[in-house]
C-alpha cells in the first residue's frame, strides 16, 4: 500500500554523527562504489530498498536509492531531505539507525541498518491472526517508538505494518520517515499526508490535526494483528472517502475485552476524545487495562521475551522478504552519468545531505585508512 503527501530530536543515547560540515580529518568519503548490492529487498513510492555490502568494513546494510529526478517530478524533495535530517538525528532502540547519506549527481542514498526479519505486514499474512499475547508484545514496543517521536516533537504520520520491522532478535524497529515533521505542540498540522487504510479522518476534514493521528493508525494496526482484516473497508482505489468512518466497527466475539476497549478509545473519530491526546499523552494508553501485565521499563530495555524469533539461515537471509523482489535481478548501477545541466543542480539542491555515523571501532578503522 502506497502512501501520498501533498506539500532538534534528542537521542537517550547519541550516535557519533558526521556531517559535510563535520571534521574531514575523521569523515570516510563515501561513494555508491564502496557497496556492492546483493538482492533488492523493498520497492517503495519514490526509489528501491537493497541489501548491500559496504566494502570497507564488510557489513551488510539496508540501501534506499532514490532518483533525484522523480523526486523533483513527484514533489518530494522537501519530504526525503526532512527524513534524512529527522532520522539522523535518531538513537533509539526500537527505530532504525541511518549509518550513512550521500548523493550523485542524479540519485540520492540513505544506508540503514539491515533488519533481516522482514515487516510486520508480511507477518500479519502468513497467519489468520496474532494472539493477544503476541499483539500486546508489538503492540508495546512500537508504543514506546511513537512515545519517543511525540516527546520529540515529532509526528510520525505514516505508521502502518509496512513500515514496522522485525529484527533478528524478535524486537521491532521503525523506519521510514518520509512523511515525517517535526512540529510546534501548540500549532496544527493541515497537510493531507500518510496512507489511506491507516489515515485519520481528521487528516481529510482540513480542519488541522496534532501528533493524535498515530494513535489512530496505532489503533488500525492493533485491530489488523488482532484479527488479519482492517477495521474499515476502503474502495480497491483506494479513495480516501471520510464517509467509512461513521461505519460502525465489527468486532470479533472471541476478542480480548480489554483490546477492544483499547481499539475503540484509539479510533475515537473525535480526535479531542481519543485515548492518547489528553494532557497525560501516551502515559495514558500505557495505563489500560490491556497493558496492565507490561512492565514498561523492561519494555524500553528490549528485556520483555520477544512471542517470535526470526529462522536466519545466513546473514543474507531475507527469506522474510516478498519472494518476487528477491528473485529480481541485481544489475551494477555503480557508472554515474551526467544527464544535463538542472541533474547538476541537483547536488547544491540537496546540500548537506552527505552523513556518516560509525561506531568509535569502526571510527579507528577509518582513521588507520586515511
Amino acid at each position: 500500500m502506497g502512501n501520498f503527501c501533498n506539500k532538534s530530536l534528542q537521542s537517550i543515547d547519541p550516535i557519533l554523527s558526521q556531517s559535510d560540515d563535520g571534521d574531514s580529518s575523521i569523515q570516510p568519503k563515501i561513494t555508491e562504489k564502496d557497496f556492492i548490492k546483493i538482492k533488492l529487498i523493498g520497492k517503495g513510492s519514490y526509489g528501491n530498498v537493497y541489501l548491500v555490502r559496504y566494502l570497507k568494513n564488510n557489513h551488510l546494510y539496508a540501501m534506499k536509492v532514490y532518483s533525484k529526478s522523480d523526486l523533483r517530478e513527484k514533489k518530494q524533495e522537501d519530504n526525503t531531505k526532512s527524513e534524512r535530517n529527522l532520522q539522523t538525528q535518531i538513537n533509539f532502540p526500537f527505530i532504525v539507525s541511518v549509518k550513512f547519506a550521500f548523493q550523485t549527481e542524479s540519485k540520492l542514498f540513505l544506508v540503514q541498518e539491515f533488519i533481516q526479519g522482514g515487516d510486520l505486514f508480511f507477518h500479519i499474512h502468513q497467519s489468520p491472526r496474532f494472539s493477544t499475547e503476541k499483539t500486546k508484545f508489538y503492540a508495546a514496543e512500537i508504543l514506546l517508538a511513537i512515545e519517543f517521536l511525540h516527546n520529540n516533537n515529532m509526528i510520525y504520520r505514516d505508521l502502518k505494518p509496512e513500515n514496522i520491522l522485525i529484527n533478528v532478535d524478535g524486537h521491532i524497529k521503525l523506519t521510514d520517515f518520509g512523511l515525517s515533521k517535526k512540529y510546534n505542540k501548540v500549532e496544527r498540522s493541515y497537510t493531507i499526508c500518510g496512507t489511506v487504510q491507516y489515515l485519520a479522518p481528521e487528516i481529510l476534514e482540513g480542519s488541522g490535526y496534532n501528533e493524535s493521528v498515530d494513535w489512530w493508525s496505532y489503533g488500525v494496526i492493533m485491530f489488523e494483528m488482532l484479527t488479519g482484516k482492517l477495521p474499515f473497508k476502503f474502495k480497491l482505489d483506494g479513495d480516501p472517502n471520510p464517509n467509512v468512518y461513521k461505519k460502525k466497527i465489527i468486532f470479533p466475539t472471541w476478542m480480548d475485552e480489554t483490546a477492544k476497549d483499547l481499539i475503540i478509545k484509539l479510533l475515537n473519530i473525535d480526535p479531542n476524545l481519543r485515548i492518547g491526546n489528553g494532557a497525560n499523552g501516551s502515559e495514558e494508553i500505557k495505563k489500560h487495562d490491556f497493558f496492565k501485565n507490561i512492565d514498561w521499563n523492561l519494555a524500553l530495555k528490549k528485556k520483555l521475551k520477544p512471542p517470535f524469533i526470526p529462522k536466519i539461515d545466513d546473514e543474507t537471509d531475507i527469506k522474510y522478504f516478498e519472494k518476487s523482489l528477491a528473485e529480481t535481478p541485481i544489475f551494477s548501477e555503480n557508472s554515474e552519468i551526467v544527464v544535463n545541466e538542472e541533474e547538476n543542480e541537483d547536488e547544491e539542491r540537496y546540500d548537506g545531505f552527505t552523513f556518516v555515523a560509525v561506531s568509535y571501532n569502526e571510527l579507528k578503522d577509518y582513521k588507520e585508512e586515511i
